[in-house]
């Protein structure tokens, strides 16, 4: 006789578990801890085989026939309700180890590890832009419509620049999933057309020698920090980059040969950078040592000799002059 719903509420556990059936193969297995299991048996190419389908009340009696009758009808067209469940909890393992920001992650590692941190660290805030859109999700679940839209939330914010690079970012972690079989097309590849074009604003150098030598005057009265100063000092006569400069070790002078060696990491080459020291250069490096001689970094942090000094230190140093370098 089919269960009725009162009496799997009378149903009392004893020492060892025992089943009460309903019907077409379900049946409720009482255990002596209490809980009430529903499940169901049948048979497929001559083998009898257990389904569980859920634990009462969270799963009440009707619930529970509608999922048997789910999994007799494939069955009954020769499909294993079991080895499907188990298939389908692989997929969803696979998938969520196929989310847009873990393949994005294993691009970064592949493609980009070998440059500058401060590109990787940009490349992972393009992707945390995404996260909240679809970059939770198993890439191949993502559709245009709703990469664009992710995209245009940039823009619509006014950062058209960091919508476009996005874009870009998103376009070479698609490919990546399609060269290692996690997705099949590349759902932002065409959308460049369908963002605003970024405001560029051109700053020009400083070509005039008289401009020049004003700038130089100005560096020479400037009334900040030792660092700073010193800093401004040294680069017109280096011309490394700025971050080439800034993070600076002393363990890198070669003060013998008189060479800064800058090491391949922080070159945007990739390659060993050696920086011939003019006096001028040597004197100034000389003044700094007399600063921060105590410390592993040239230009340590104003708050702490553990970081380095901030990237726009000598920026908002210049801010107040009439021509700024475009270092």
């Amino acid at each position: 006789m089919p269960i009725l719903a009162q009496e799997i509420r009378r149903l009392r556990p004893k020492s060892v578990s025992f089943r009460k059936t309903d019907s077409k193969g379900l049946y409720l297995e009482v255990f002596p801890n209490g809980s009430k299991l529903w499940r169901y048996k049948f048979r497929i190419a001559g083998r009898e085989k257990r389904m569980a389908l859920g634990a009462w009340p969270d799963i009440s009696l009707a619930d529970a026939r509608k999922r048997r009758d789910v999994a007799r009808l494939k069955v009954l067209d020769g499909i294993d309700p079991t080895l499907e469940r188990k298939r389908k909890k692989r997929l969803a393992r696979k998938n969520a180890g196929n989310r847009f920001k873990s393949v994005a992650e294993d691009f970064i590692k592949v493609r980009i590890s070998g440059k500058a941190e401060s590109t990787i660290r940009k490349a992972r805030w393009y992707v945390s832009l995404l996260e909240p859109d679809f970059g939770r999700r198993p890439i191949n679940d993502s559709e245009p419509v709703e990469v664009r839209e992710a995209f245009k939330k940039i823009e619509r914010r006014g950062h058209r620049e960091s919508a476009n690079r996005t874009r870009a970012l998103a376009s070479r972690v698609f490919r990546h999933g399609i060269a290692c079989s996690l997705c099949k097309s590349d759902p932002a590849a065409h959308l460049g057309d369908a963002l605003a074009t970024p405001i560029v604003t051109h700053r020009a150098a400083i070509l005039d020698p008289d401009e020049f030598g004003q700038l130089l005057r100005d560096i020479d009265e400037f009334t900040g920090t030792p660092l700073v100063w010193i800093a401004m000092q040294i680069l017109p006569h280096i011309m490394t980059r700025p971050g080439e400069m800034r993070m600076g070790q002393w363990s890198e002078i070669d003060w013998g040969q008189r060479i800064w060696n800058i090491p391949a990491e922080r070159t945007k080459l990739r390659r060993l950078h050696a920086v011939p020291l003019s006096d001028q250069v040597v004197l100034l490096l000389r003044e700094l040592h007399c600063h921060t001689s105590g410390f592993e970094k040239m230009f340590p942090a104003q708050q702490s000799h553990l970081k380095y000094m901030s990237d726009n230190s000598i920026n908002q140093a210049c801010a107040g002059w009439a021509t700024v370098p475009t270092w």
